[in-house]
């Protein structure tokens, strides 16, 4: 599962692994997203939901595992807390499938599929990123999905688990060392036994008590005169953080600002720092990371610093020797700093705190330059790291358990209104990182997608008039940008596209939904002019296709928008018209070729050999069922299938949905291979 992730893009490597996983071994991709992505279209099952729910559907999720009989009790009453509490809540906000499917925005069907594929599926990791992390609520949203591992016991056993797939590389070894402003170092808090146990280890008397302040209330401080000087290392605020505009001018109000990097130029450097420092590079630095898996690797400089350049520890050790605290940051290198980390991580703890490096704290310089690839914990006596936690069914929290979270009701931090219509969705590009202060000056990065940009469904450009590659303001109450415009599906509009619209007159009507849109069964009294006036009311830039025989009282209209049937009209005398089967072909095309259209009116297709199936490869030209018909045929590799078809020989973007049919149709065989 993966929640909020374009792996694909983000996390490519281990995207990799996951699809030779499906390839070896039948494992499943599954996806929870508000938008179409890379990843997306090659899940086996891309469920789309409204942005902020995340929450309602694992509630959701929770509520079908206890109705289903899928809960583990045995482990959840030896191993946890808090269950009751966090049911009785996740039944307040998800009652019943149609529920969930209302606040979700999608198709019940869908919303139970994903229940069912959950449930029946032992092994599941549920793999949640910064769509889910950086997000309103997210604290919340994850703790929804930890929820469910915790009810079925699918946590600390071979393959099933959640698992955050962090935004850097690094970004798990930041926070062992503290660096976030809600810890100490080593996963501590502000707690009086944390603060008094990392004040003993240091001999600090005047350590600080509470949390510090988070980016953006950093910033607020600063704007209301609270913070007069400010250090910046290795980021670049003025356009990452929200309001960027406005951080950006607050830093104008301080005292001293200082920041260190590697380039000369970045969005916040251009705010004009009082002094700028030369920091080493990825190449230049020597120490350790640590990446999701909680793995400590050694990080060995291949480069000298170029220049004045110094490494950050350095730098930070000679301003607390100018500030009388010399004793405490002598340190000879970075062999040091990890031994003194390693032995904090330790203090006190006896097996009490997850995160505990005792068993290297003796390392000499020369073994911590040898240092192979570990993963935490690695207590005092042990060896070569562990490699999975909560196997035991205990947690490091007091009693040992571990806790469920009553979630609070899902919400977005601010809705759509008149003013503002529009929700907007962030994702990173695939070649460039972050704010591209490092990759931007790559012409073979910068090939991919060149310029910023911004999705808008097709029916939105539409309305607004915008076209594919033009140019839009895009506003919100905090600031604008002019963005290229990228027309395109995989922004999901809130409401489903080919919607009802009103009937003119006299004409009685109910509408049915159907797959992709509505139909409606109606008699009328008015003209045909009118009552295609009112079907193309909101389809203006459409074709439209007629045709009419008054003598046999046959009319029959259709509406082409940008190649797709967006609403098509069949009349005939006392009800007489053909059946909507008849147009589900047409229907279900992304574009209507030449021989699509001259069948359209007919209501039926071209001949036997006409192929409603999607287009897999671009290239080429190449439908599903032609792809499908050379896999039964033989044809069970990508180059196999290029082969007979041509598919996925030229770009290969085509390549992962290749793969997909593959699998699917090899487990379709194999299922029917067993013995009933």
């Amino acid at each position: 599962m993966l929640v909020g992730s374009n792996a694909a893009w983000c996390h490519p490597v281990l995207y990799q692994r996951m699809v030779q996983a499906r390839e070896k071994r039948g494992a499943r991709i599954a996806t929870i997203e508000v938008r179409g992505t890379a990843t997306t279209e090659s899940a086996d099952l891309a469920l789309m939901i409204k942005p902020g729910m995340d929450g309602v559907l694992f509630s959701g999720l929770l509520i079908h595992l206890a109705d289903g009989g899928f809960i583990d009790h045995a482990f959840a009453g030896a191993h946890t807390e808090g269950f009751e509490a966090a049911v009785a809540t996740a039944h307040r906000i998800a009652p019943d499938l149609a529920t969930v499917a209302k606040k979700c925005g999608a198709a019940g069907a869908d919303i139970a599929a994903f229940f069912d594929l959950w449930a029946a599926t032992n092994r599941v990791a549920t793999l949640y990123s910064q769509g889910v992390n950086k997000s309103w609520q997210g604290t919340d949203k994850v703790n929804a999905i930890i929820n469910c591992h915790l009810g079925t016991g699918r946590i600390g056993i071979p393959g099933a688990g959640p698992f955050s797939l962090t935004g850097q590389p690094n970004a798990m070894g930041g926070r062992e060392v503290g660096g976030l402003a809600n810890q100490l170092a080593e996963h501590m808090g502000f707690s009086p036994a944390e603060t008094d146990r990392v004040g003993r280890f240091w001999g600090a008397p005047r350590m600080a008590r509470h949390e510090g302040l988070k980016a953006v209330a950093m910033f607020e401080a600063i704007a209301q005169g609270g913070i007069k000087a400010l250090w910046i290392m290795a980021t670049n605020p003025a356009v990452s953080l929200p309001r960027a505009d406005e951080m950006r001018a607050v830093l104008a109000n301080l005292d001293l600002l200082v920041i260190s990097d590697n380039v000369r130029s970045t969005d916040t450097i251009g705010a004009g720092p009082h002094v700028l420092l030369p920091a080493a590079a990825w190449g230049e630095k020597d120490g350790t990371v640590t990446n999701s898996e909680r793995r400590i690797s050694r990080q060995r400089a291949f480069a000298a610093p170029a220049g004045e350049a110094r490494p950050d520890w350095w730098a930070v050790s000679e301003v607390a020797k100018r500030m009388s605290f010399g004793a405490a940051f002598d340190y000879a290198g970075p062999a040091a700093i990890f031994r003194e980390h390693a032995a904090l991580s330790a203090f006190d703890n006896n097996g009490t705190r997850d995160f505990d490096l005792g068993g290297l704290a003796g390392l000499s310089d020369a073994d911590y330059d040898a240092l192979a690839p570990l993963q935490w914990p690695v207590p005092a006596g042990g060896a070569g790291g562990t490699k999975r936690m909560f196997a035991d069914g205990r947690f490091f929290t007091p009693s040992g358990r571990a806790r469920f979270i009553a979630i609070e009701e899902p919400a977005l931090a601010a809705a759509s209104d008149a003013d503002f219509p529009f929700l907007l969705n962030t994702g990173r590009v695939r070649d460039q990182w972050h704010t591209m202060t490092r990759t931007g000056l790559s012409p073979k990065l910068a090939g991919h997608m060149p310029d910023p940009f911004v999705e808008v469904n097709p029916d939105d450009a539409l309305k607004l008039g915008l076209a594919d590659d033009g140019f839009a303001r895009v506003g919100t109450a905090h600031g604008s940008a002019v963005l290229r415009v990228n027309v395109t599906a995989a922004q999901v509009r809130p409401d489903l596209a080919r919607t009802r619209v009103p009937l003119a007159g006299d004409t009685v009507f109910a509408w049915t939904a159907i797959e992709g849109g509505y139909a409606a069964r109606f008699a009328t009294n008015e003209p045909f002019a009118a009552l295609m006036e009112a079907l193309a009311a909101g389809s203006r830039r459409a074709e439209q296709a007629t045709y009419n025989d008054p003598a046999r009282g046959i009319f029959r209209a259709a509406l082409i928008l940008r190649g797709r049937l967006d609403v098509v009209l069949f009349f005939g005398r006392e009800g007489e018209v053909p059946p909507l089967s008849s147009l589900a072909e047409a229907w279900r095309l992304e574009r209507l070729d030449a021989t699509a259209r001259r069948f359209l009116l007919a209501a039926g297709s071209a001949s036997a050999d006409f192929d409603a199936s999607p287009t897999i490869c671009a290239c080429f030209g190449v439908k599903s069922r032609a792809i499908l018909s050379a896999i039964t045929d033989g044809a069970c590799s990508t180059e196999a299938v290029g082969a007979r078809l041509n598919a996925g020989t030229n770009c290969g973007s085509c390549l992962p949905e290749l793969r997909r049919m593959i699998a699917a149709r090899t487990r379709d065989k194999a299922h029917a291979d067993l013995p009933a």
